[in-house]
């Protein structure tokens, strides 16, 4: 089988060979080039053409995400973003990244990384893939007109996707998969469909990367996504019970009352 075409992206040497090393441990990828600034890795994909590109963010002449702008390849490669920086991590997902790198990262974090460009790859996806990222650097150069008054707008300064940090991984959600979130002592846990994850945060912080239109305080320890309030069923102490639409009861404080009502309206 052929193997997949990559090319490493790092203004720091240690950076390049570490990636390189991983790489030659695995069978099937072959490293066409590296480069230690955005300008030369933008003439090596035009020359090259690699499939799979490890791209560091933050590089001291041309970064990452100017490199992404600059872009015109017809079918552009799989870019995986290398970084030390979680707070790219948000313009990442939005410039449909196919993964995310937070140094220091794990071998086996790593190769997992590794493994599902692999899997993209090989099963011919890497074209609608490189379609989305055309589309969007499109919309990047020629942002879209406003949108139509009767139309929803998103609530300035709360991203569509919450990004959660576990360790040394990132797990991207779209805020509306969320169902509600909870304190659990020092951690925070996120409940999204079968799955939740558990956070070293404070719930306060959860709260304010949340659309206050979207969620609303039950409880001085629960978050809950308005959209999957079922029913409020009063109690005899003054409180409530908050029934989710997945059967899921949630005690609701009397102090709290009020502000839910407003938000429901």
């Amino acid at each position: 089988m052929e193997r997949i075409r990559t090319l490493i992206v790092d203004d720091e040497e240690l950076a390049r060979l570490r990636i390189r090393k991983l790489l030659q441990q695995e069978v099937g990828f072959e490293i066409v080039g590296e480069c230690d600034d955005g300008d030369e890795a933008l003439n090596a994909i035009r020359e090259l053409q690699p499939q799979l590109v490890f791209l560091d963010i933050q590089m001291q002449r041309v970064g990452g995400f100017e490199l992404l702008a600059r872009l015109d390849e017809a079918a552009p490669p799989a870019f995986v973003f290398v970084t030390a920086y979680d707070r790219y991590a948000v313009q990442a997902f939005e410039a449909n990244a196919f993964d995310y790198l937070l140094k220091p990262y794990s071998d086996e974090r790593f190769y997992e990384a590794l493994q599902r460009a692999r899997e993209r790859i090989v099963a011919s996806r890497l074209r609608s893939y490189g379609d989305r990222l055309m589309n969007l650097l499109q919309e990047y150069r020629n942002p879209p007109e406003p949108p139509a008054a009767h139309e929803p707008v998103s609530e300035p300064g709360f991203p569509a996707r919450l990004v959660l940090k576990t360790g040394n991984r990132l797990i991207f959600l779209d805020e509306g998969d969320v169902d509600w979130v909870e304190a659990e002592g020092v951690y925070v846990r996120v409940h999204a469909g079968q799955k939740s994850h558990l956070l070293r945060e404070s719930l306060s912080n959860v709260e304010q990367r949340l659309s206050p239109r979207r969620f609303v305080r039950i409880h001085r320890s629960t978050l809950v996504n308005v959209a999957r309030i079922k029913e409020i069923v009063p109690h005899l102490n003054g409180g409530s019970v908050v029934v989710l639409h997945d059967g899921k009861r949630l005690k609701m404080s009397r102090s709290y009352r009020d502000r839910v009502n407003a938000t429901l309206g």
